[in-house]
């Protein structure tokens, strides 16, 4: 079924002659919860017909016959409706035109909390080069942060997350309307691409093909910002050779009932079974309950060896400490213990980037952290795009520098070692 919102948790369902007749940009399929009467459904004009709204009790009051305002207003027509303009609303739109209308507007709902006179237009502004629209959008409504905000800390942070996002795939979590709202995963790019994003055509499972987003630089950050994407998520391989990866990441997940004490010990732990096979990793927050462990390797390893070498170091540690942790995905083993997840280790899994931020309440972010600050780490979600700065003050220099330049190679003999 059909329709669109009205107002929060309230539906209309439009029939496919509804929708062909209103012409209308995209349609969403949503779950109805609630009906009007077909009678009782003026059509709500713009520029054009898009949108059908049940607001004839709202709206009937206001109308009169000519427009209230000389400048702007679109070409006449059967279907147009005028209102006095006592009422908000929030629309999208792509561009204002030379004439001074909104170009593809479409409506989003009335805006109860505004008033009319309150009401200026928004001006064009550019982060890292990136035009934003809607800047003041709320993103986080928890701590007020807005698109502008968002697109700044992207800017800032660019410097230490780029060395280790740029050239990448991505999977992306996009939230036009902020975290609150809907939100969906996002493997392949579609419609038209930003300038300042690339893609990669990868070989699926399936045999298709798919174009990945890549970014290179901060106006590419800032550009997934103006798209609504809140989280960043990485293949462990460059986009130049992705059949030859170079990371592998151990996701350390808890049981609810688990200390936060005891995740830092398992990290630790992890961390000392790495370095007896001559391993140096790097530690990072995952801005959720957990801490990932990260191992730069050289690309001289095939996929199904890196994942075979990580479900070894998982079952290492979850036979040498079964009490403590798991290293199979198992609700109803996984009561007190931590999940040692090395599934982010195939073709085609990912991971929360360095220094991206979470569809989350607080805002957030997985943030690289040095070893010896490990003891003084409060939460997997600690650092956040408000206390970022802090954070990045306190480090002088990206934690996870040292990773850029590491040559280290899996070998035959590490898995044999880890397996026995």
């Amino acid at each position: 079924m059909k329709g669109y919102a009205i107002s929060k948790d309230q539906y209309v369902h439009l029939t496919e002659a509804d929708l062909k007749s209103a012409n209308p940009e995209s349609t969403q399929t949503v779950d109805i919860i609630s009906f009007v009467e077909r009678d009782d459904v003026p059509l709500i004009c713009l520029d054009r017909p898009y949108y059908v709204a049940p607001l004839k009790g709202v709206l009937g009051p206001l109308g009169r016959k000519t427009p209230p305002a000389g400048r702007g207003r679109p070409s006449s027509g059967a279907d147009l409706h005028w209102v006095k303009p006592k009422l908000v609303v929030e629309v999208t739109f792509t561009e204002w035109t030379k004439d001074g209308v909104l170009r593809h507007p479409a409506l989003v709902g009335l805006r109860e909390d505004k008033a009319p006179r309150e009401v200026r237009r928004e001006e064009p502004m550019q982060v890292s080069g990136i035009t934003l629209s809607n800047p003041d959008r709320v993103l986080y409504p928890e701590q007020g942060l807005t698109k502008q905000d968002l697109a700044a800390y992207y800017e800032a942070i660019a410097p230490w997350m780029v060395p280790h996002v740029g050239g990448r795939p991505l999977t992306l979590v996009r939230c036009p309307s902020g975290r609150a709202k809907a939100c969906f995963y996002q493997k392949h790019w579609s419609g038209t691409l930003p300038e300042a994003l690339d893609t990669v055509d990868i070989k699926e499972g399936s045999g298709a093909k798919g174009a990945y987003t890549v970014v290179h630089d901060a106006a590419g950050l800032v550009s997934l910002v103006q798209h609504g994407v809140l989280e960043i998520h990485l293949w462990g391989a460059r986009e130049d050779d992705v059949e030859s990866p170079d990371r592998v990441i151990f996701d350390l997940d808890p049981a609810p009932e688990v200390s936060w004490a005891r995740v830092k010990e398992g990290a630790l732990r992890l961390k000392a079974l790495l370095e007896k096979l001559g391993l140096e990793t790097w530690l990072k927050t995952t801005g959720g309950k957990g801490l990932h462990i990260a191992l730069p390797i050289a690309r001289r390893s095939t996929w199904s060896e890196v994942s075979e070498f990580a479900r070894a170091v998982a079952l290492r540690l979850s036979e040498d400490e079964p009490e403590k942790y798991l290293a199979k995905a198992s609700k109803a083993e996984r009561k007190g213990k931590i999940f040692v997840d090395w599934l982010r280790n195939a073709r085609g899994a990912t991971y929360i980037a360095p220094w991206s931020t979470r569809a989350r309440e607080g805002a957030p972010i997985s943030a690289p952290i040095a070893w010896k600050d490990l003891p003084a780490l409060k939460s997997g979600d600690q650092y956040g795009v408000e206390n970022a700065h802090a954070l990045a003050g306190r480090q002088r220099k990206d934690p996870w520098e040292g990773m850029l330049g590491s040559n280290q190679r899996l070998s035959a003999s590490m898995l044999k070692k880890t397996s026995s």
